[in-house]
C-alpha cells in the first residue's frame, strides 16, 4: 500500500524532512504538495523516485534547475506553477498537467504526457539561453502551448519536440 506524504508548507528543499508530514518521500509514496496559505517554493535539490505526485496549491511553485524526478505512477498537476530548468520528469507514470508548467533552458518529459483543457504549458527562452523541450513518450495538448522567451527583445526563442509517440493537438499553439 502507497503512502501519502504531504508537504506540509513553507518554502524548502524537497530533501528536508521538516517540510514534509512525515518523512520525505521516496519510491513507495505519493508526493502531495497541497499546502495552502502564502505563496512558497519547493524546490527540488535532490533527485528522488516517487510512486506517484501532485501538484494542488494555487500558492505552490514546484521548482528544478537540472534535477530529475523520477514518478512511477500517475502524476497531475492541479493546480500551482512547475517550473523546470534544464531538469528531467521521468518514470513509468503518466504526467498530467491541468496547471501552469514552464521550462527553461534544455528540458525532457520522458512520461506519457497530457496538457489538459484549461492549463498551460511554456517552454521560453530566458537569461540562461534558448528553451526546448523535449517529450519522448507521446504528447497529447488540451490546453495552451506558448513557445516564447520571457526578456523583452532578447532573441532567446523556444521549441518543442516530440521525440517519440505522437502529439495530438486539440488546443492551442502560441
Amino acid at each position: 500500500m502507497l503512502d501519502a506524504v504531504h508537504w506540509i508548507g513553507g518554502s524548502g528543499n524537497w530533501s528536508d524532512p521538516s517540510h514534509w508530514g512525515s518523512h520525505v518521500p521516496g519510491g513507495n509514496d505519493v508526493a502531495i504538495i497541497d499546502a495552502t496559505g502564502p505563496n512558497y517554493t519547493v524546490t527540488l535539490d535532490t533527485s528522488p523516485t516517487v510512486a506517484g505526485f501532485m501538484l494542488n496549491s494555487a500558492t505552490a511553485t514546484f521548482s528544478a534547475s537540472s534535477g530529475a524526478l523520477t514518478v512511477n505512477g500517475d502524476a497531475t498537476l492541479s493546480a500551482g506553477v512547475v517550473l523546470w530548468t534544464n531538469s528531467i520528469w521521468t518514470g513509468s507514470g503518466k504526467l498530467t498537467n491541468s496547471a501552469n508548467m514552464i521550462f527553461q533552458g534544455s528540458d525532457t518529459i520522458n512520461n506519457s504526457f497530457t496538457n489538459a483543457a484549461g492549463a498551460t504549458l511554456r517552454v521560453q527562452g530566458a537569461s540562461i539561453g534558448y528553451g526546448s523541450l523535449s517529450s519522448a513518450n507521446g504528447f497529447t495538448n488540451n490546453g495552451t502551448i506558448e513557445l516564447t522567451n520571457n526578456i523583452s527583445g532578447a532573441a532567446y526563442g523556444a521549441s518543442l519536440t516530440v521525440s517519440s509517440g505522437t502529439l495530438v493537438n486539440a488546443g492551442t499553439l502560441n
